[in-house]
């Protein structure tokens, strides 16, 4: 028998066994149960025609209250997760600065983020959305949006910058 280690990240909180077996029966694939976030990248990368999701884990009480202040919306009790589609846009459509070697620091842009913004547009999927944003390496941005049928916060984006301003200030021009 295999033993996984989770990804501890303290803002994105473990699944129960019983939902860690819900959302892996047939959804996608579950942070320490299936295979660590690193080998979802992995992955993404080798099955270019296969569309996954990766559930992190439940936002954290702490971290969401502090999403609830600055976006307006009560996510307590929602997940974390991202499409095998979006590792693919990410790597090969941003830049060079994200590489596998940083798309592994994602989660940590979770554990407590610099600043959060609301954006004044929807996601691409009709969605609420704001940003994350954390010094690593320049500044980590992640865009998320709000899934309010699905109780989750479906990661859209993730890029960095090295600009010295902090981005909150770049995105209120």
């Amino acid at each position: 028998m295999t033993v996984m280690m989770m990804e501890i990240h303290s803002m994105i909180q473990p699944f129960s066994k019983k939902e860690a077996d819900n959302l892996s029966s047939y959804k996608g694939f579950v942070n320490g149960k299936d295979m660590t976030f690193g080998e979802f990248i992995e992955h993404s990368i080798k099955n270019k025609e296969v569309s996954n999701k990766f559930y992190f884990g439940k936002l954290s009480n702490e971290l969401a209250d502090r999403i609830e202040k600055e976006v307006g919306k009560n996510v307590r009790d929602y997940i974390v997760v991202i499409n095998s589609t979006e590792i693919r846009h990410i790597l090969s459509e941003h830049d060079d600065t994200v590489t596998k070697g940083i798309m592994i620091k994602l989660p940590d842009v979770f554990d407590a983020p610099d600043d959060i913004l609301k954006l004044s547009t929807l996601d691409y999927g009709g969605r609420t959305a704001f940003t994350l944003h954390k010094k690593i390496n320049g500044y980590a941005i992640v865009v998320n949006g709000v899934s309010d049928g699905r109780k989750a916060i479906q990661i859209d984006s993730f890029w960095l910058t090295k600009k010295d301003t902090p981005l909150v200030k770049v995105f209120k021009k």
